[in-house]
């Protein structure tokens, strides 16, 4: 038998174990399977799978994923991961479904959360637990006195790593370098064309 005829886990059992979303117009189906989320196209061939070792092998209670921009939000207990498509480098897969999840936020509440609702941008979501929470994306600039990987998470604010993006002058072009570059993580404070932004998600309503 070869590795890639090995079956993954059966979902999770209730009705918010899975969910189908959206990206460039191509649809995908995202599942719990225990601690994992597997990640299927169109034609149910499986594309991606996030272990639930990275995250404690908390059981995953619930998912949902947005129409148009293809987030991913799962909840493991009180915490709430986001993940984002980013496309890879070769296009040439029968499912066109060529896009690789990466978490780039988490949310933590008071309880378990035990319902996910994305609006369609994915820039808005709504959490249900004890209560109902819905929470804003913003980007914000990160305060200087804060450096990068260091954000503390908190109910009604979490953080995720930030980015900077560069675009050399002409003088940098015509000597042969990089005229465009982009880096997650960390920074330089002498880098003064820079832009550095980090992803915040906060709570703006409750009940």
């Amino acid at each position: 038998m070869n590795r890639h005829q090995v079956l993954t886990g059966a979902a999770n059992r209730g009705d918010h174990s899975f969910a189908v979303g959206s990206i460039d117009g191509v649809n995908f189906t995202a599942y719990a399977a225990g601690c994992d989320i597997v990640i299927l196209a169109s034609d149910f061939q499986r594309v991606q799978i996030v272990p639930g070792a990275t995250h404690g092998y908390i059981e995953v209670g619930c998912i949902d994923c947005s129409t148009d921009y293809g987030k991913i939000a799962a909840s493991y207990g009180c915490r709430v991961c986001i993940f984002e498509p980013t496309p890879l480098l070769h296009h040439d897969s029968p499912h066109k479904l060529d896009y690789e999840w990466f978490q780039t936020g988490v949310i933590t509440t008071a309880d378990d959360v035990s319902n996910l609702t994305w609006n369609s941008e994915g820039t808005k979501l709504l959490t249900g637990s004890n209560g109902i929470q819905l929470w804003v994306y913003e980007e914000k600039p990160r305060p200087a006195s804060t450096p990068p990987g260091e954000e503390e998470e908190e109910e009604g604010l979490a953080t995720s790593g930030g980015a900077k993006f560069s675009v050399a002058g002409q003088e940098e072009a015509q000597a042969g370098k990089d005229s465009v570059s982009f880096q997650l993580g960390g920074y330089e404070e002498d880098d003064v064309n820079e832009l550095e932004l980090y992803v915040s998600w906060k709570c703006v309503w409750r009940c």
